[in-house]
């Protein structure tokens, strides 16, 4: 048997072994993301905030509808003396709704507009059984912490709305724009674990899963992995069931666009 044919031969059975090894698997999706390497990343390692990106979530509901929703980070704004950025929120219906994000090396705010109060979504170290209140009295920065309307206008992109006008008249006859980010529940939210997700057939690793509590035997649950951000939600579960609830999200795609 000459060299060349054995090299053939060894190669053809490598590529068997490998094949039959990947038809005995019984996990067929693959990991997208790193390992986390735990609270040594600041928190937009997962919560990105580049202009432009992009996320798109399947959202199914208990009564059999559903809907796809798209996250935009936009422009950043002066926010009173903060920084922040735009998030335009497209619903199923292509309704579009912009609340502001700031992030700092340690959390995310978010607001609904720009009159709202602050609500921190994700703060370091995401390690399991630590835990920060959504709202909070004292957030280290009063402009977080207190309602305050601020000198934004939203580009032409996203509308053209401007939330630039001061309020006149009681606080009850200004418009409020309807809370689009899916948080949801008690006060408290709790790093559960971190650990490896499936969404929609992809396992993707090193998420950090955190929880706030719902209604009595409820719960809802949010998964952030690194380098994409929010990949999963479900609202309304029962405590320890990951997959059913009153509400769903799943990310069908994330990117710069």
């Amino acid at each position: 048997m000459s060299r060349q044919t054995i090299v053939l031969f060894l190669a053809g059975a490598i590529g068997l072994i490998c094949l039959t090894l990947a038809g005995c698997s019984d996990d067929s999706t693959s990991a997208v993301a790193p390992d986390s390497g735990g609270e040594d990343y600041a928190v937009a390692y997962y919560f990105p905030v580049s202009e432009g990106y992009t996320t798109t979530y399947q959202v199914s509901y208990s009564d059999g509808s559903s809907e796809t929703v798209t996250y935009e980070i936009g422009e950043e704004v002066s926010f009173g003396i903060l920084p922040a950025r735009e998030w335009a929120i497209t619903d199923g219906s292509g309704n579009i709704d912009v609340g502001f994000c700031v992030l700092e090396d340690s959390a995310v705010y978010y607001f609904e507009n720009t009159r709202s109060l602050g609500e921190k979504i994700l703060a370091l170290p995401l390690s399991p059984g630590a835990s920060w209140d959504r709202y909070s009295s004292s957030t280290g920065d009063d402009s977080t912490s207190s309602s305050t309307y601020y000198d934004v206008t939203w580009p032409d992109k996203f509308g053209g709305q401007d939330g630039g006008q001061e309020p006149t008249g009681d606080d009850d006859e200004q418009p409020f724009v309807q809370k689009s980010y899916p948080t949801s529940g008690s006060n408290e939210v709790v790093v559960e674990a971190i650990e490896n997700v499936q969404v929609n057939g992809q396992v993707i690793g090193g998420a950090a899963r955190v929880k706030t509590s719902g209604s009595v035997g409820k719960a809802n649950y949010y998964w952030y992995a690194p380098g994409i951000g929010l990949v999963k939600y479900v609202l309304g579960a029962d405590i320890g069931e990951y997959d059913q609830g009153a509400e769903v999200g799943e990310l069908l795609a994330h990117g710069v666009h």
